[in-house]
C-alpha cells in the first residue's frame, strides 16, 4: 500500500458469505414488508432495542438497510419499544 493510505476495516461479511447467510435474499422476501412481524424484528435488535450491526446479523447490504428501516418504522408506530429494555 502507498504511504499515508489506510486500509478500511471490514464492516461485515463479504458478498458471497452474506448471500449464503441472508434469509431474506435466499427466500426473496422484502424485509421492509415485515415491519409488523415482532418476533422477526427481535432477532435483529439488541436488548435495548438498538439495531444490530451487519457484522452480527450477516445480512447483505440491501437487506441490512431495509431491516433497519423496518425496525425504525415499527418504532415510529410503537409496535416495538424504542428506548426501554425488553424482558426475555
Amino acid at each position: 500500500m502507498k504511504p499515508g493510505v489506510t486500509k478500511y476495516r471490514r464492516l461485515g461479511p463479504g458478498a458471497e458469505e452474506s448471500r449464503a447467510e441472508d434469509p431474506f435474499y435466499q427466500l426473496n422476501i422484502d424485509p421492509l414488508r415485515e415491519f409488523e412481524n415482532f418476533p422477526l424484528l427481535n432477532n435483529f435488535t439488541s436488548r435495548m432495542a438498538k439495531i444490530k450491526g451487519r457484522d452480527q446479523t450477516k445480512l447483505t447490504w440491501k437487506s441490512q438497510r431495509r431491516i433497519g428501516k423496518a425496525i425504525r418504522r415499527a418504532k415510529a408506530l410503537q409496535l416495538i419499544p424504542s428506548h426501554s429494555q425488553r424482558t426475555r
